[in-house]
């Protein structure tokens, strides 16, 4: 047996005497408290982590519509005069900005032209971005008929960036 300490206490009281640990009643209450701690912890987590995912996902949105606004009128230029070389390179120089992984163009005739990974559906935010020529003044035009050259193509119906 474990001489008695000062207070007339057990030293085999130890640490639980402490905290109480040697009651059951104080031994399940320290239970519940710690458990609800758990709780209420991962249940804030859950929350801050679905509203931070909710503000990145708005602030890529965000960034992705700036970036179609920029890249639409220049684009939409290259592709009036259809001008292949200069949309290769304005659709390869979109997938230089880091939240942008791929980029689509549609062209008259079903024509498409793509850069970029491959992205799964489900970790990709897709914006469509619709492509229209204004000419000098600012006025939208109508696409010219060539009879000698033939029907122009390129006409863009839209463009499509792909963020992730």
């Amino acid at each position: 047996m474990a001489a008695p300490g000062p207070a007339g206490k057990t030293a085999a009281a130890g640490v639980g005497g402490f905290f109480g640990l040697g009651s059951r009643i104080a031994r399940r209450l320290w239970f519940r408290v710690l458990v609800a701690g758990g709780i209420a912890t991962l249940v804030v987590s859950l929350i801050e982590g679905v509203v931070d995912y909710q503000r990145q996902v708005a602030e890529l949105e965000l960034h992705v519509e700036s970036i179609g606004a920029v890249a639409a009128p220049p684009l939409a230029q290259s592709a009036w005069v259809y001008n292949r070389e200069q949309i290769d390179t304005q659709l390869k120089s979109l997938l230089r900005f880091p939240d942008v992984s791929a980029v689509r163009l549609h062209l008259d005739k079903g024509e498409v032209l793509r850069h970029g990974a491959d992205v799964p559906a489900d970790r990709a935010l897709e914006r469509t971005i619709p492509l229209v020529y204004a000419g000098p003044d600012g006025r939208h035009e109508s696409r010219p008929s060539r009879a000698r050259q033939g029907p122009r193509r390129g006409s863009p119906q839209a463009g499509a960036f792909v963020g992730h």
